[in-house]
């Protein structure tokens, strides 16, 4: 295992590839998921059946009165999509990921699969957007899938729905494309 530390506002696919490059892999499943660490670590980013939780180590914090603190992994309050980060005004500073030094190659063969996975998904979007639902959920509602995606496309009958130029997207409906000069109140919104 290899211990790397990374600043929150570090762009993630750059810090994936340049890792892989020097020999360190963990971070392949998460290929093609825009954005800086630190909305990593708030949002418990997933790629597959891998969420970034497995390789945290820790989370160095300032805290809403002007302290830094450092958060172990325990702390942190991981769920789907979710992280304490959602709750205690805490600004995350940096993080300890425990990688592995390991086949670089093999890790690259990973992000090219699910450079081809993600090949639907829009290219001008801030990532996925809503939350799958639970599969209890799922069973109760009596829908074949807990994708989201299905929900706004197939229930809501959202595709291509549209304000300001954010969209959402008519290929991937839990995605919402910056259709021209998208704002971010056009894609908060949207989301609304």
């Amino acid at each position: 295992r290899v211990k790397v530390r990374i600043e929150s506002g570090v762009d993630m696919p750059y810090a994936l590839n340049y890792l892989i490059g020097k020999g360190i892999t963990g971070l392949q499943w998460y290929s093609k998921i825009p954005g800086k660490l630190g909305g990593w670590i708030h949002n418990n980013v997933h790629g597959g059946t891998h969420f970034l939780n497995e390789v945290l180590d820790s989370v160095k914090v300032l805290t809403p009165d002007g302290n830094i603190k450092l958060l172990e992994k325990q702390d942190l309050g991981f769920e789907y999509d979710a992280s304490r980060f959602h709750n205690y005004g805490e600004i995350i500073l940096e993080a300890t990921l425990l990688l592995y030094k390991g086949d670089a190659e093999r890790a690259r063969q990973v992000v090219i699969e699910w450079a081809k996975r993600k090949a639907i998904q829009p290219p001008i979007t801030p990532g996925c957007v809503f939350k799958n639902i639970t599969n209890e959920e799922k069973d109760r509602l009596g829908y074949p899938t807990t994708a989201t995606g299905y929900i706004v496309e197939h229930v809501l009958k959202l595709s291509g729905f549209k304000i300001g130029d954010a969209i959402i997207s008519p290929r991937h409906h839990n995605f919402i494309e910056n259709a021209g000069n998208a704002s971010a109140k056009d894609y908060l919104d949207v989301i609304r």
